[in-house]
Order: structure tokens, then C-alpha cells, then sequence
């Protein structure tokens, strides 16, 4: 069992010398499509770390959903084979409606939430202490795990997060909880480039690859996000995974959301990175028709 560390209120799971990963993001409850990866090569391979970047839950009708299936397998990837399940928006918002934060469990109401509850088999979702008291009778392990699960894994050359860092803080492990789960432009782009443009400008979202419109990677690590659609960078309905370094010698990051949420036949992006955070391959996993 690996120890999580809480760094100003946020969890960093540190792991100094963590070996070749498979990392994941955005399942939404695709679970036709997540169950895809057993067919891997790497799965279960003890060489690899599988990494869950979170957004496990909740996602439109733009594609099957069985988000019971998707948090039973991935409770049983953390608690019986070493995988790492990270904090995404959308865990949060359940884990909080599950610990009874009021915040949470208002925001989860306009992120999905009647969808997720009635596939989970709750249909009495007006009241949080009547939803708290359901999920955590009928999913106390899932809870649990989300529990002990970090806001972000770190080791000496790689660092995944759900959204990203804030690049004001001198320290980015001073990020605040939200901003890890939720940030995206000012994680993104360079300052001056949101100072010209302002916030979620369309124009500057067609890039890919080297490019100053990017910010730099002060962290000095790859880094391995989810939150955002790569569609939004590449105007490519398949949502191929996105790199960005704003300079040729900037230390990549890479945002690996397929697009699960919200476009329609989207499939999981997997990124496949040796201990150095050199990238041994990618892959797409797609339902089976």
C-alpha cells in the first residue's frame, strides 16, 4: 500500500520510483468500452501501474452507460491489483454528496447526477441524506476506495492530475482541491496568450504538439491530464490524445480525454509511458460491435 500524502489539504500520493503506467481518463460509465483494456497486452502485466485519471461516473445518452460496473471494476483494479484511482470533478462530487457536503451534492444535480443515480438504482435523489444514506449502503467499497484514493500521483519524472496545476502558485502542490479537479485555461495556455484572447477562445484551441500559445511545464515532470475533451484542441471528433510544449524542448503534457462524456461512439484514450515519462506507445479502445 502505497502512503498518501496531504500537502496543504491536497493529496499528492507520492511514489519515487514508479515504473512504466497505463493511464486512463474520462470513462464516464462507458463500460463497454472500458472493459476493452482486459484485451491489452500490459493489463495485469506486473511491469505496469494502471492509473485511472478520473470521471469514473456520470455521462449523457451519447453512449451506453453502466457506471456500476465501470466503479466495481475499477474498486477491484485498486483494492486487488495495484491500481491507482485518482479524484476526478465528477468522484468528487459523489464522494462529497456520499460524506454529505451540501456543495457537492448541489453541483452534482446539474452534472448528471438523476442520470447516474436512477443506473445505480436510486430513484429518491431530492434529499442529500436520503442519496448519502443509498450510496454509501450500496457502495460503501467504492466509497472507501475514493476515500484513500489521491488528487494526484507523482514520481520523480511524472505527475498525473485530473485537470491540471495553477501556475500562479509558486508551488503547484499548493494547487487548490477544485483547481486540480476542475482548472483548464489557465493550466492550458501562457499568460499572454489568455490576456489576448480571454477565457475559452476558440481560435487558439486548434494546437497540438509545440506551440507558444501552450504555458510551460514548470512542474519539470510529464504530465498526464483528463477533464477536457481533446476536441476542443484539434477539432478532431475522435479525441486523439493532445500534446502540448511550448517550446521543443519543454517537457511534454499530455491530455488523454476521449471525448466519453459527451460525443457519441467515443472511445478510452490509453497512454502507455516507460519510468522516465518517455511514451512506449498509445492505443484507442473501442466497444466491440
Amino acid at each position: 500500500m502505497h502512503k498518501i500524502y496531504n500537502l496543504n489539504m491536497n493529496q499528492f500520493l507520492k511514489i519515487e520510483n514508479l515504473g512504466k503506467t497505463i493511464s486512463i481518463s474520462d470513462i464516464h460509465g462507458n463500460w463497454e468500452v472500458l472493459k476493452e483494456i482486459k484485451n491489452i497486452p500490459e493489463y495485469h502485466d506486473p511491469n505496469y501501474t494502471l492509473i485511472f485519471n478520473g470521471d469514473y461516473t456520470d455521462g449523457g445518452d451519447t453512449n451506453p452507460r453502466d457506471p456500476k460496473k465501470v466503479i466495481d471494476f475499477i474498486t477491484d483494479e485498486v483494492n486487488n491489483y495495484g491500481a491507482i484511482a485518482i479524484h476526478g470533478n465528477h468522484d468528487e462530487m459523489l464522494f462529497g454528496t456520499a460524506k454529505g457536503d451540501q456543495r457537492r451534492f448541489l453541483n452534482w444535480q446539474i452534472n448528471d447526477m438523476a442520470q447516474t443515480l436512477k443506473q445505480f438504482g436510486i430513484n429518491d435523489y431530492q434529499n442529500i441524506d436520503d442519496v448519502a444514506n443509498q450510496l454509501n449502503d450500496k457502495f460503501s467499497s467504492y466509497i472507501q476506495m475514493l476515500e484513500q484514493s489521491p488528487y494526484a500521483v507523482e514520481s520523480k519524472k511524472k505527475l498525473f492530475i485530473h485537470a491540471g496545476v495553477n501556475w500562479q502558485l509558486k508551488d503547484y502542490h499548493e494547487t487548490p482541491i477544485d483547481d486540480l479537479m476542475w482548472i483548464r485555461e489557465n493550466y492550458f495556455f501562457d499568460e499572454q496568450i489568455l490576456k489576448e484572447h480571454g477565457k475559452w477562445n476558440e481560435d487558439i484551441y486548434v494546437l497540438n504538439g509545440v506551440d507558444q500559445s501552450w504555458h510551460t511545464n514548470n512542474t519539470k515532470k510529464v504530465m498526464v491530464t483528463g477533464h477536457t475533451p481533446t476536441y476542443y484542441f484539434q477539432k478532431d471528433i475522435n479525441n486523439p490524445i493532445t500534446e502540448m510544449r511550448h517550446f521543443e524542448k519543454d517537457i511534454p503534457r499530455y491530455d488523454i480525454d476521449g471525448g466519453s462524456h459527451g460525443f457519441a461512439g467515443a472511445g478510452l484514450n490509453l497512454l502507455i509511458l516507460d519510468e522516465d515519462g518517455s511514451v512506449i506507445r498509445t492505443d484507442k479502445l473501442h466497444a466491440q460491435k
